[in-house]
């Protein structure tokens, strides 16, 4: 979060940017042309300091209205500077032109959204329901609950965590996630939420299942599933594909985001492409009608579901609309959160949901009856690919399921790629709270390789230095490798299965309940009935004990490191005494 802050200094204009550092309370310097500093020392304060026009002191604790090492600069109130003198200080703030904007912020949403899920699932929920119309309604139940779901997740990643200055309330958009939520709703006791979240984070937090996917994915579509050493193929793809995707996101972190862009982009055509397709299955002059059965208007008797295969149908739904949160992980890195978050990622979603109802409805108009089960070896989207582009020729009848496996393992690699740039920042997050072994070192980042890619298409815009959460992205991959070592004697359908469910119910539906019960919890209390710190010190909503210090944020110098109240991208004003404080909401990372 950037406090562009206009004073009499010799600086036309100065910020000062909240950090995804190991330390909560960092703060880069930057400026206008783009220069920066790679840390910060702690300049005495001059207690007597006083505004130069108004004689009076420039801050609560009388701490000189200037910058530190400039002229005229800004010094740091006693609190702070003891503060900062305990902490390890690292200006990791990603500086202005890299951070993230509003196509990144959509591409993240679509490639966590869209995996493996509108492939396999439609089959599932069909067998589960028995009706196509009953089907169709649990999938457009389906879209409403993502859509709501990205509502409350845009109010928590704008709103928490919280800070209170002089009265009024400031909101700090950071990254974690869930891991900011959980602590802000279940206060009590200390570190409860916070080890109960890291630890199922950082075991479940992974790309195995994910990787294992696409390695499965290729060897179909390279014709070689059925070889008698794909299973070891298999978990050796795996392996390598984990490696690539955080070599490349801790080599390159641009690079990944572009790869992560691309893979989005080309995942929506994919399914543009698939309701196109069985549209045209509609049309007898351009592919042959198959002869099938049709689909009932209604269940029969002995066919009909009962309350628990429609749970189970709608459970299979919730799973394919998930990672619709993906951007609240890294909503530190955004670019002006109010406005190149909220509604790009609602736009995402919405996207995404009438994509799935639109592909629904053309496996249904595609594809027979006896198609949609869950024991076919192929899945629905297979055959809707034999029922239209294997018609063309013989040699296409072989291509076409080809085709569609290469396309799914796109869908699995974005799905890679994006949960590995996520996920790495999420444990970096949680190595801050100080519950992991070698913390120092976790929540470290470290410089990735400067290419400037933009200058390809004629931008002027500079590159500059990139800070990567290296030591989380080995974390993340070793996690991966293990769990994908350690289920060796199942079959690789086996532990797709097993690594889904863990991660579904134990990430998604577990802590999605606790955040949901904690929300009903607060209706009707008052925000303001909390108890914050005040100016000058380190502040948060709420009961800050010995040793919070470390995890929550900081003022520095009586200025909050975040917004102003109300900011929706325009800025907002703080008064602390005699003095104003013009907080904008352009230069929010």
């Amino acid at each position: 979060m950037s406090i562009p802050i206009e004073q009499g200094s010799n600086i036309p204009m100065t910020e000062y940017s909240y950090s995804n550092s190991p330390s909560p309370f960092s703060v880069a310097k930057s400026y206008d042309d783009g220069r920066s500093v790679d840390s910060v020392s702690p300049i005495p304060t001059n207690p007597q300091a006083k505004n130069r026009e108004s004689n009076t002191p420039a801050y609560g604790n009388g701490v000189p209205a200037t910058a530190p090492n400039q002229p005229g600069g800004m010094g740091l109130a006693p609190e702070d500077e003891f503060l900062l003198n305990e902490a390890d200080v690292h200006a990791k703030a990603v500086a202005k032109p890299m951070r993230l904007g509003s196509l990144t912020v959509m591409c993240l949403i679509f490639n966590r959204m869209i995996g493996t899920g509108i492939f396999r699932t439609p089959a599932v929920v069909y067998s589960y329901t028995q009706s196509r119309d009953i089907s169709m309604a649990w999938w457009a139940l389906g879209a409403v609950s993502a859509i709501a779901g990205i509502l409350v997740y845009m109010e928590l990643g704008l709103t928490i965590p919280i800070y209170r200055i002089g009265g009024i309330e400031v909101s700090v958009p950071r990254s974690g996630g869930e891991l900011n939520y959980l602590k802000h709703i279940f206060r009590k006791p200390a570190f409860f939420t916070t080890c109960v979240f890291g630890i199922a984070f950082i075991l479940l937090g992974h790309v195995a299942m994910n990787a294992i996917a696409f390695a499965t994915s290729v060897m179909e579509a390279s014709g070689q599933i059925n070889h008698p050493n794909s299973e070891a193929a298999i978990r050796g793809i795996a392996i390598c594909t984990a490696f690539a995707a955080c070599f490349i996101h801790g080599v390159w972190r641009q690079g990944g985001i572009i790869l992560n862009n691309i893979l989005a982009t080309v995942k929506i055509a994919i399914l543009i492409f698939m309701f196109i397709l069985g549209m045209l299955a509609t049309r007898d002059d351009i592919f042959p009608p198959v002869s099938a059965t049709q689909f009932p208007p209604t269940p029969s008797r002995e066919s009909r579901a009962s309350a628990y295969t429609y749970a189970e149908a709608f459970l299979a739904i919730i799973f394919a609309f998930g990672g619709f949160n993906q951007a609240n992980y890294v909503i530190g890195e955004v670019d002006d959160p109010r406005r190149r978050y909220k509604w790009p990622a609602f736009s995402a979603v919405v996207i995404v949901s009438i994509l799935y109802l639109l592909v629904n409805g053309a496996y249904f108009a595609a594809v027979p009856v006896e198609y949609f089960s869950a024991e076919d070896p192929f899945n629905v989207a297979h055959r809707l690919f034999l029922f239209t582009l294997g018609t063309i020729s013989p040699a296409w009848e072989a291509r076409a399921p080809k085709l569609l496996s290469a396309f799914m393992a796109v869908s699995s690699l974005g799905n890679i790629i994006v949960m590995t740039y996520t996920a790495a920042r999420v444990k970096q997050e949680i190595a801050k709270e100080g519950i992991l072994p070698f913390r120092s070192l976790l929540s470290r980042s470290y410089p990735s390789v400067r290419i400037p890619i933009r200058a390809l298409w004629g931008s002027k815009r500079p590159t500059l230095r990139e800070d990567v959460p290296l030591p989380a992205l080995v974390l993340h991959f070793s996690v991966s490798v293990i769990l994908i070592l350690a289920t060796w004697r199942l079959s690789t359908s086996a532990t797709y299965t097993l690594l889904v469910d863990l991660y579904s119910y134990t990430v998604d539906a577990a802590f999605g309940a606790f955040i949901g019960f904690g929300l009903l919890g607060e209706v009707g209390a008052s925000r303001h009935g909390n108890e914050g710190v005040t100016v000058g010190s380190v502040v948060h909503d709420g009961d800050c004990g010995d040793g919070d210090y470390g995890r929550w944020g900081a003022v520095v110098g009586g200025l909050p490191v975040g917004g102003a109240e109300g900011g929706k991208g325009k800025g907002g004003k703080v008064f602390d005494g005699d003095e104003e404080v013009v907080v904008d909401g352009e230069g929010w990372v």
